[in-house]
């Protein structure tokens, strides 16, 4: 049951995009519940919620730290109505402390935490994520708490009070800049990597033909993985990137010859497809998963994309024989590559080039 104040019920009721006379936002976040409107600020309204209590077995409330108790709706105050009653307060930066008495929102407690601190590009000002991180994790601690607290009653027949926070939840998403920092007294200072990790490489997110592609490949394995993968194995012995200390050093170099491989190849779907043939994973899994997500085997799928390789090469106006062409995209046979190239476009590769071609030929400097 959601308790929403009189006599317009929760603020977010009237966030757009509006369908249907109801908000989109509010019901992404509250499907399955049932509203109730009570005007808290009227002792009959706050008796209304007090004659729920002795139903419920969990009370979830977000006001300001004070707010429940000032309206005479606290846990010391509802407790004695439901002795197994949980209860969990979710503020910004908790219900005790310095910071207490500071109203907030997910992103200012993301700033209080140092994660802003680390979001955005080196020497720049640090950018804000349009996702509610902070909101939905802190949910999620709540939910773990709250379940903690009733496996508990069922052992002990007792309720309890949680303190849930934004700021908490936020600094335990730090993997590493809150450890380092403390570990080293100081002397190392996290700061913003901008697209690419701090303290491992590569990581990050690089750019290709036609978008980004995110890559996580520091192990030594991931690394020579990728090294494969981009038809470069030689660079997994490159004193440069041997070890993942070398790869951070060189950072900067080593995305440079990651995009340039990602930036040799037509689509970021060649990318990905080269990726996965270099994943130690078992083949059938691989089909399988990539049929599941694409609607087609990774075989079709590569045939497919050389076959529009071919299609670009020959309505480019290029003087490239047919031969040429097939060789360039994989194929040994001109007459392999010409029947698959039917089969999928409908048209010979010599046929498909007179449609595409320019009328007025190629430029002056191309012509014989």
């Amino acid at each position: 049951i959601k308790v929403e104040q009189a006599p317009y019920g929760d603020p977010a009721r009237l966030n757009p995009v509006i369908r249907k006379g109801r908000s989109a936002y509010f019901m992404q976040h509250n499907l399955g519940k049932h509203s109730l409107c009570v005007n808290l600020k009227t002792e009959r309204g706050r008796d209304l919620v007090r004659a729920l209590v002795p139903h419920m077995d969990v009370v979830v409330e977000n006001y300001s730290p004070g707010v429940m108790a000032r309206m005479g709706l606290s846990y010391k105050e509802l407790a004695p109505l439901n002795p197994r009653l949980v209860m969990c307060s979710i503020s910004a930066l908790g219900q005790t402390g310095p910071l207490a008495h500071v109203p907030g929102y997910d992103y200012i407690a993301q700033a209080y935490a140092g994660v802003t601190e680390v979001m955005g590009e080196p020497g720049q000002a640090p950018v804000m994520p349009m996702a509610a991180m902070g909101d939905v994790s802190t949910g999620v601690h709540a939910l773990a708490a709250i379940t903690c607290a009733l496996l508990h009653r069922e052992r002990t027949g007792e309720g309890q009070y949680i303190d849930i926070s934004l700021l908490d939840s936020y600094i335990h998403m730090h993997d590493f800049s809150l450890q380092t920092y403390s570990a080293s007294q100081g002397r190392f200072v996290p700061t913003r990597g901008g697209a690419h990790h701090t303290g491992l490489a590569p990581c990050g997110i690089f750019r290709a033909s036609q978008g980004y592609i995110t890559i996580v490949a520091a192990l030594d394995h991931q690394w020579k993985g990728l090294t494969r993968a981009m038809g470069r194995p030689e660079l997994s012995d490159d004193p440069r990137f041997r070890t993942v200390k070398d790869r951070l050093k060189h950072k900067h170099e080593l995305i440079d010859e990651v995009e340039r491989w990602l930036q040799s190849l037509p689509d970021r779907d060649t990318a990905l497809a080269a990726l996965g043939r270099a994943l130690a994973v078992s083949p059938y899994h691989l089909a399988r998963t990539f049929k599941r997500i694409r609607g087609i085997t990774p075989g079709r799928y590569l045939l497919a994309t050389r076959i529009r390789a071919a299609q670009h090469a020959l309505a480019a106006g290029s003087s490239r024989s047919v031969a040429a062409t097939a060789q360039a995209v994989g194929f040994r046979s001109v007459s392999h590559f010409a029947t698959v190239f039917r089969r999928i476009t409908g048209m010979t590769p010599g046929a498909y080039r007179a449609a595409h071609r320019d009328p007025a030929g190629p430029p002056e400097e191309e012509r014989g």
